[in-house]
């Protein structure tokens, strides 16, 4: 009927863990989705756990691994006809290559992958993928096209599960206004974005955000609040 369940629990387990602050037991556990979904009677529950993974890769900044594992995605997607995963797996591997250095191709996966995802009529995610085809323009130095997918996104994660990604994306569109110089548009940003995360128990971004919300602090009278 579609996934295991326990390889998807591990999956989501590896998620959760990542946003509660546990970056090592999330990969762990999915490692152990993977192994889970080695049976050859599991063949979608793979492509979903080598999709997985690569997500876990990619929230903790590793871009060779998360490109590694998209591409393997892909390969066992294809194979099989599992055409949201192969799209996950595009999205995936386009961030990695962004932030790689090749940012025209990133752009390019990215933008294909998100495409055949919604033509698959699945939308529950595309706040997460924005969010990372916003930091490939940002990557690329595109502000004006950054603004605009960053607003896509926070439209999105409003009504779409993935409010989750919500101060991740606050914290893009603080990074995005700091480049135009608009310092005080910034730090607002940045501060509901370490609200959010806070409301929501995610350690992981919350950590993130307020390191970007020191850097923004650097005169001697807030010294102490950075």
């Amino acid at each position: 009927l579609g996934d295991n369940a326990a390889v998807s629990c591990h999956d989501w387990a590896g998620l959760a863990l990542w946003f509660l602050g546990r970056p090592d037991a999330a990969l762990e556990r999915a490692t152990r989705a993977l192994e889970l979904a080695r049976d050859p009677s599991r063949a979608y529950s793979l492509a979903t756990a080598r999709a997985q993974v690569a997500v876990v890769h990619q929230c903790r900044r590793e871009p060779q691994a998360t490109y590694e594992w998209a591409e393997a995605a892909i390969a066992g997607a294809q194979q099989l006809g599992y055409v949201y995963r192969e799209a996950m797996g595009r999205v995936l591997r386009g961030w990695a290559l962004a932030v790689l250095g090749d940012h025209e191709q990133g752009i390019r996966e990215i933008t294909a992958g998100l495409a055949s995802s919604r033509a698959t009529g699945a939308r529950m995610d595309d706040p997460h993928y924005l969010a990372l085809l916003a930091e490939a323009y940002l990557h690329a130095g595109d502000v004006d096209a950054d603004l605009a997918v960053v607003a896509e996104a926070l439209e999105l994660s409003r009504r779409e599960r993935a409010l989750y990604y919500e101060p991740e994306l606050l914290r893009l569109d603080g990074a995005l206004r700091a480049v135009t110089g608009d310092l005080a548009g910034a730090e607002a940003c940045l501060r509901r974005g370490l609200a959010r995360a806070d409301e929501r128990g995610s350690a992981t971004l919350e950590l993130r955000i307020a390191t970007d919300l020191a850097r923004l602090l650097p005169d001697a009278a807030r010294a102490a609040e950075a």
